[in-house]
């Protein structure tokens, strides 16, 4: 498996990889809800794809010149696909809120803590966003869209 990184937004996107690893150790320990929490995620992102696929409206089609915008940063050319929701924005989201819903029950107690705990799972999502926009993949919308489902998947499966 070789990433295309050719420059900071590749690497922004492909901070995704890293917790797939995790992913796939808690599987390993025999912790089920992460992996099905995630298959259930991206099956929703696809679905949700395959849906605005044939829409009309140029918010969920992927900007001009998007190139390499699969998980390792190719793909080739596309622009014009269906670009709703982000699946990395989604992905991440999810993950991060995963931990942050069972952190913070562990750390009930200590008010402040929550608060830099909040604050630092938004750093990752916001990169990964960041980059996805700003490599051409997806516009504010896309991402957005991936943030708030990702959200509410892992409201949904904590």
């Amino acid at each position: 498996m070789i990433v295309n990184i050719n420059n900071i937004y590749d690497f922004y996107s492909s901070i995704v990889l890293l917790y797939n690893y995790d992913y796939l150790y808690k599987f390993i320990q025999g912790k089920y809800k992460y992996f099905l929490g995630l298959y259930t995620v991206l099956t929703f992102e696809r679905i949700l794809k395959y849906i605005f696929t044939y829409s009309s409206y140029e918010i969920f089609k992927r900007p001009i010149g998007a190139l390499n915008c699969g998980l390792l940063n190719d793909g080739g050319i596309v622009e014009g696909n269906c670009g709703f929701p982000s699946g990395h924005a989604i992905s991440t989201s999810f993950y991060f809120y995963i931990l942050f819903f069972e952190n913070k029950v562990k750390l009930k107690k200590y008010k402040y803590y929550n608060y830099l705990l909040f604050f630092l799972i938004h750093v990752p999502i916001f990169l990964v966003s960041y980059g996805r926009i700003m490599k051409n993949c997806h516009n504010l919308f896309q991402v957005s869209g991936g943030y708030i489902f990702g959200l509410f998947f892992a409201f949904l499966f904590y």
